[in-house]
């Protein structure tokens, strides 16, 4: 059992005053704490406890004794009494409004975790979502391996049917292009798929070609003429991290319909994100040239400043030389080699 948060049992489990009248009727302190810590649980996990022994949740227990002012410790003498508890859960359920999970609500169930099943593949997701359903069709919750069952079968028919619908459609040269990934060619020491999934870690020019590589591979099989716009892209995308986590020894084994959709799925994905890194790492590598450019930019003026600063004060030492009444023309080229010199100048 999942214990719940404190925000939760608030919400689910405050009793409310026709609660209190409902619970008024009951005989005795015992009775009246059992039944309001019955009528909490199911509110709190849409389900009754068990009965043998009785399922006690803390929490609970103490919250619900303290708005009914009843001490928490009669609960165990209520929990000896079968029959009283058996009938109180008749009566909460029918004061709920609530239904027990038959036949009927089954064939719903399995109806709708097949259509979620066609969007969604993480169990967990799906429990999720029946327990959301079974809320809002007012029906109990039955065990939870009932559930996992359901869920399990469920998910299974929508795999085959939507690997089907995907095989399908595929043509002849895309379905030979998919089965040939899996292979090693004599020449190479890895698979095509393999290849595909690694990525280049660092910007680079190099890393620049093989994504464009990857694009014109991806291309070649074909997979992106097929029309996937029915199938749902949360499912898509879990197939393509399905793909991306399996060796393709391990794929091989997979049935060919299922293989083959999972293989389409993870190569339109692996396409779309390698364009994304592509102009990812274009924007980096443009940003990085531009940088290195103006560093360069700044150094060049930076030495020509230099230079030209030198020239004007070797103009201005020339010139005052020149200018210099006292120092006769025949003197001036000596004078001026002295002051600057000839490789300066």
């Amino acid at each position: 059992m999942v214990l719940p948060s404190r925000s939760q049992l608030i919400r689910d489990s405050a009793l409310t005053k026709t609660d209190l009248l409902e619970i008024a009727t009951c005989r005795g302190e015992p009775q009246r704490l059992g039944f309001a810590y019955q009528l909490g649980f199911v509110r709190l996990f849409q389900r009754f406890p068990v009965q043998q022994p009785l399922e006690i949740c803390e929490e609970l227990q103490s919250f619900i004794a303290l708005q009914t002012g009843i001490d928490a410790g009669q609960l165990s003498d209520y929990a000896s009494w079968q029959q009283t508890v058996s009938r109180h859960q008749i009566r909460i359920r029918e004061y709920l409004g609530l239904r027990t999970f038959d036949s009927d609500q089954a064939r719903g169930l399995e109806q709708f975790l097949y259509e979620e099943s066609c969007r969604l593949e993480q169990t967990a997701a799906l429990l999720g979502r029946a327990r959301e359903y079974l809320k809002q069709e007012s029906t109990l919750f039955p065990a939870e391996f009932v559930l996992t069952r359901i869920i399990g079968e469920q998910r299974r028919k929508a795999r085959e049917a939507i690997a089907i619908k995907v095989a399908e459609e595929l043509p002849r040269h895309v379905s030979q292009a998919l089965d040939k990934l899996l292979e090693v060619a004599a020449s190479e020491t890895v698979s095509g798929l393999r290849w595909i999934k690694k990525n280049p870690a660092k910007p680079s020019t190099a890393a620049m070609r093989l994504l464009a590589e990857k694009l014109e591979v991806i291309e070649a099989t074909g997979v992106l003429g097929i029309d996937l716009e029915w199938l749902n892209s949360n499912y898509q995308r879990a197939l393509f991290h399905y793909v991306r986590k399996c060796s393709a020894h391990r794929l091989r084994e997979l049935a060919r319909p299922r293989r083959r959709a999972a293989l389409v799925c993870f190569l339109r994905q692996s396409y779309r994100d390698a364009v994304d890194q592509a102009v990812d790492m274009f924007d980096k590598l443009l940003t990085r040239t531009v940088a290195h450019a103006e560093r360069e930019m700044d150094q060049h003026l930076r030495e020509q400043r230099r230079t030209i600063r030198s020239a004007l004060l070797s103009l201005r030492s020339v010139g005052k030389l020149i200018l210099d009444d006292t120092i006769t023309d025949a003197a001036l080229r000596q004078r001026v080699f002295q002051t600057v010199s000839r490789q300066e100048l």
